[in-house]
């Protein structure tokens, strides 16, 4: 929209996206039933590759790392009332920020594996 500022994007490598790669457009983003209308997050290096919910850690894993947290499970809350699914397994959580690369301590990264290991239990 004219006169907002634009959201955020990420990128593979969790750097930020150009003007030009947050465009509003329909992507493969919508594999995990939403649309990207508006600009956003997006990352389609390895989407589509396997269940949506590997898109899904990875996307909760870039707004943890960005915008805390209560961001990340907010996404999964929108993911799961767009989709109709009531279950997410933190195992994506976990087996996806394993294809992160970290070079410095980041507590925001720390915080979102501790909290998809106690999710587990």
């Amino acid at each position: 929209m004219p006169g907002r500022p634009r959201s955020p994007s990420t990128t593979a490598r969790n750097q930020p996206a150009t003007e030009s790669s947050s465009t509003a457009t329909t992507t493969p983003a919508t594999s995990c039933g939403l649309t990207t209308t508006s600009p956003g997050f997006v990352d389609l290096v390895s989407s589509c590759a396997g269940p949506p919910e590997e898109d899904v850690a990875h996307c909760r894993a870039n707004l943890a790392i960005h915008h805390g947290q209560g961001q990340a499970d907010h996404f999964l809350q929108l993911w799961q009332i767009v989709t109709g699914r009531r279950e997410y397994d933190p195992y994506f959580d976990l087996t996806g920020i394993v294809s992160f690369t970290v070079t410095e301590p980041d507590p925001a990264l720390d915080e979102f594996v501790a909290t998809a290991a106690a999710r587990t239990r």
